[in-house]
């Protein structure tokens, strides 16, 4: 079996090949395997073309020894012709020395480039060399028709190798797309997998808030329900009581001194009227701010009327203007005040799951797209990727 027809089995034509089914989870070793035999084929290639090229480079070196032994000196042909064709022999003879050491050169490419590469210089060769071998021709007919048909065989050898290598190489374009899609649904189920933790996590954090929450509004629920919860209700309503009826001894008061008519009782005596008038501005204020109670001097003085249970009326007003908060309140406040927290915790905790739901309709719906393509690539491979 001669190289080519090695070749040619290498890369038969995949129509005869059968149609098979593997699933997203079977694929990866599937895509692994193919990889691999396109890596092996590729070696077989090079090694193909290595073969050729050495062989090449012997045929080309003996035609060098044969054309650089050529002696025209003996031919009876006009001198100025002899001197262009030896002119143009030498040249092309190094054209072809060049050849060689080019070609050796790139032993070490990769097997695709390594063909390209090849294919590449034979046409260069061809083409700078063109002029110099028909100048040639013109005394040295058959040995450089010899060296022709030697670099054509191995450039129809090689055109013939890249058009069978085509169908492979366009295996290995769909196979290396397709381990680029695995890659990347490998990436979203890492990704996924982040999410479902994240929301495993945050799922915990709100049933404990949710925990929490319920017994903070059973503990307020048996705070409001328990009997020192009503003796702290009817407590604040006996001191709501007593302080309406401090406002109305106050406003009794008021009316039974006639601030207005005192003051023009009093309206000569400046220190007086200043007194009188803060109470007619606010009669609560000035009591605060009449610390030895010179009001009542000023209505004994100008009505005769005896009004010493202001001092009564101040103290018993001071005594509810300042009321202290009950223990009761104080739990009150306390369990109100967590379940505020716990509110605005449960609220943060619906938001971040709501987020890692958009996150994860995202991704699942990458990753849908990513399946899809890897469905087509795969249908170039003859492989049915099954749900």
């Amino acid at each position: 079996m001669s190289w080519l027809d090695y070749f040619s089995k290498l890369f038969e034509e995949k129509k005869e090949q059968k149609i098979e089914s593997f699933s997203i989870r079977q694929l990866p070793l599937k895509i692994e395997k193919e990889l691999k035999n396109l890596s092996e084929k590729r070696k077989s290639i090079k090694n193909i073309v290595s073969e050729q090229i050495a062989n090449f480079n012997s045929d080309i070196s003996e035609q060098i020894k044969i054309l650089e032994s050529i002696d025209l000196e003996k031919r009876k042909e006009n001198e100025k012709i002899k001197v262009l064709v030896k002119e143009n022999l030498k040249v092309y003879i190094g054209y072809l020395k060049k050849l060689i050491i080019d070609l050796k050169s790139i032993e070490n490419f990769e097997p695709e480039q390594y063909l390209k590469r090849v294919n590449e210089l034979l046409h260069n060769f061809n083409t700078t060399s063109r002029n110099t071998f028909e100048k040639s021709t013109i005394l040295v007919g058959d040995e450089l028709e010899r060296t022709k048909k030697i670099i054509k065989k191995l450039l129809d050898t090689l055109n013939k190798l890249l058009d069978e290598n085509k169908h492979s190489l366009e295996i290995e374009n769909f196979v290396n797309k397709i381990n680029d899609y695995l890659k990347k649904l490998e990436e979203t189920g890492r990704v996924i997998e982040e999410i479902e933790v994240s929301m495993e996590n945050l799922n915990s954090k709100i049933r404990i808030a949710k925990e929490k929450h319920e017994k903070a509004e059973k503990n307020i629920s048996n705070l409001k329900s328990s009997r020192e919860y009503e003796q702290d209700i009817k407590e604040k309503a006996r001191i709501a009581d007593e302080k309406n009826k401090i406002e109305k001894e106050i406003q009794l008061l008021k009316e039974r001194i006639d601030i207005k008519a005192l003051a023009k009782h009093f309206h000569h005596d400046l220190k007086k009227v200043k007194i009188i008038n803060s109470y007619f501005d606010n009669f609560k204020s000035a009591m605060e701010s009449d610390p030895g109670l010179e009001i009542i001097k000023i209505v004994k003085e100008a009505r005769g009327m005896d009004i010493n249970n202001l001092n009564d009326i101040r103290k018993k007003y001071n005594d509810m203007s300042f009321p202290q908060i009950s223990e009761i309140d104080r739990k009150r406040i306390s369990i109100e005040n967590e379940i505020k927290t716990l509110k605005i915790e449960l609220s943060d905790i619906e938001n971040s799951i709501s987020q890692e739901k958009k996150k994860r309709e995202k991704i699942l719906e990458k990753k849908s797209q990513i399946i899809l393509e890897i469905k087509e690539q795969a249908k170039h491979l003859n492989i049915l990727i099954i749900d």
